[in-house]
């Protein structure tokens, strides 16, 4: 199936300043109430098994991202914008420039130059929104420059990137089982954007131990309860 032969979906979102191609996948798929894999597959940017690649961070090929902008009634610069390079950051963040994800261990190195990372730390204030009926609902974007290993806090709220409270890790951190992906859980339903998703410290394989459920979107962690829809996720 072709871009002008893809199915448009039912709705669509308008990508926030600064957002990810990430950020916008958990946000479509919440609304949508499928899981991210999902809409990457009524997207055209899934790969074998469901995958959503690594290097799409970084920039979509350009058959992917037309696809990309038809099922979602986005333009192609808006699409391309959601990654490190449509954005223009790899033009004033040199590292990113010489950096591809999609020839295996490429990541680490990536990693090693300090280019970039999958995962990233957050501002709980932007990941919380700016008000409007849609923030409220699914969040604030999670931004494309928190995944500059050098950006290590949010200037607009003059604070430093957090981990999440529960677990203490960087949110999506892909464990080492799992091939590098743009998400982990990707194929998991009903996950609200600002819910971490690395899995609890039980005696399970890694694919089936729950997700810490932390919300990070709150600057007061200890003791929050939020209640999205029908569900509601409680941090530590």
């Amino acid at each position: 199936m072709n871009a002008t032969e893809r199915r448009v979906l039912a709705r669509s979102l308008a990508p926030l300043p600064e957002e990810s191609l990430s950020g916008f996948l958990l946000r479509l798929s919440y609304r949508l109430e499928l899981s991210p894999a999902r809409i990457g597959k009524l997207c055209g940017c899934s790969a074998l098994q469901h995958r959503l690649p690594a290097d799409y961070l970084l920039a979509l090929p350009s058959n992917i991202a037309s696809a990309f902008a038809n099922a979602t009634r986005l333009s192609a610069p808006e699409v391309q914008a959601l990654t490190l390079t449509g954005s223009g950051l790899s033009t004033r963040y040199t590292p990113l420039g010489a950096t591809r994800l999609d020839r295996g261990g490429n990541h680490a190195a990536a990693q090693q130059r300090w280019a970039l990372s999958l995962s990233s730390r957050f501002c709980p204030q932007c990941l919380a929104g700016d008000g409007t009926a849609v923030q409220d609902r699914l969040g604030g974007p999670w931004k494309l420059v928190w995944h500059l290993p050098v950006v290590v806090s949010c200037t607009a709220h003059g604070r430093l990137l957090s981990p999440c409270p529960r677990c203490n890790k960087v949110p999506n951190r892909s464990p080492e089982t799992e091939r590098s992906g743009l998400l982990m859980r990707r194929t998991v339903g009903g996950l609200h954007p600002a819910q971490c998703v690395n899995p609890c410290a039980v005696p399970r394989p890694w694919h089936l131990r729950p997700p810490a459920a932390a919300v990070l979107d709150s600057i007061t962690f200890p003791a929050l309860q939020r209640s999205w829809g029908r569900m509601t996720w409680i941090a530590c």
